[in-house]
């Protein structure tokens, strides 16, 4: 196998996990670009590695920065943004988890508690069993989430 079928075939994996997570393959393939080059990456390098438009990588990098896997980089004497892969993945995957809960579980379940309100409001039994099985739902995933983050991380090898 020639360097440049490895690298594709490094690109195809991350692109592949990515899509089995439930995200896109542009989400895979632009984490696989920076875990290649070994250190920061300017927008328009990653453009030239991944041939995707500078407003698809922008947004891309908006996503895996949110979610921990990239971070911004700033370099002496340069105006540029640059980028780099955040390569511990479970760390990534914890931090992201716990952005989930923080965010937007904790967000669902105060909307979720007004909209029970509103529905017992309206003395609707079957609306507001429908939203008391909703925030129990929700509830139960947050315990879930919780419980999970907890977990120490195993050890880092290599």
């Amino acid at each position: 196998m020639s360097d440049d079928e490895i690298n594709e075939a490094i690109l195809d994996i991350f692109e592949e996990w990515s899509l089995g997570q439930g995200g896109k393959r542009v989400l895979g393939r632009i984490y696989a670009v920076l875990w290649l080059e070994e250190g920061p990456m300017e927008i328009r390098e990653i453009k030239e590695a991944s041939d995707y438009s500078l407003t698809t990588i922008r947004s891309t990098l908006g996503v895996l920065e949110r979610h921990h896997f990239v971070k911004r980089v700033k370099i002496a004497h340069e105006k540029k943004l640059f980028y780099e892969c955040c390569k511990d993945m479970t760390q990534n995957f914890q931090n992201s988890m716990q952005n989930t809960l923080n965010q937007n579980l904790r967000a669902t379940l105060g909307r979720i508690g007004s909209l029970k309100k509103r529905a017992e409001n309206l003395k609707n039994e079957k609306r507001t069993k429908n939203v008391k099985e909703i925030e129990t739902e929700f509830e139960r995933l947050g315990e879930y989430v919780e419980r999970l983050l907890e977990v120490e991380l195993p050890e880092k090898k290599g």
